[in-house]
């Protein structure tokens, strides 16, 4: 019976440690004027292309955010392409973006925006020095 307990224990031990969010990933906050958004839009205005990048919902505790849930996975061809996901956005509310290795340079800028049946949180992925295509 201690095994069992001690076994259960460490399997939740570490399951908790793989929920918790990397340092290295994008963490962006919703802040519009909006209270509620329900649409994700991810544009990719990098010279990186044909990738996936994954967006949590975090939750925040002391400093340290964790996984509460996923939002989607986004695939993005060439600079200017879009994906989007219908998903109830909170203002206040934390949003991690996992990106592929070797894009550190990569920073995310946050708009938002309100249409008659959308209003969209819009996630624009950005890196310094390179404009669709020509180098700044």
């Amino acid at each position: 019976m201690k095994r069992i307990v001690l076994t259960l224990f460490s399997l939740v031990a570490v399951a908790g440690a793989a929920l918790a969010y990397e340092e290295t990933n994008k963490i962006v906050k919703v802040e519009g004027p909006e209270r509620t958004y329900n649409m994700v839009r991810i544009t990719n205005n990098t010279h990186y292309t044909d990738f996936n990048c994954t967006v949590y919902v975090l939750a925040e505790d002391g400093g340290r955010f964790w996984v509460d849930s996923a939002l989607g996975v986004f695939h993005l061809g060439d600079y200017g392409d879009t994906d989007s996901n219908t998903y109830r956005v909170e203002r206040g509310m934390y949003l991690g973006i996992k990106l592929p290795e070797g894009m550190e340079d990569v920073t995310p800028l946050v708009t938002y925006k309100d249409l008659p049946l959308f209003d969209i949180v819009k996630i624009i992925l950005t890196e310094d020095g390179y404009a669709g295509g020509e180098e700044f």
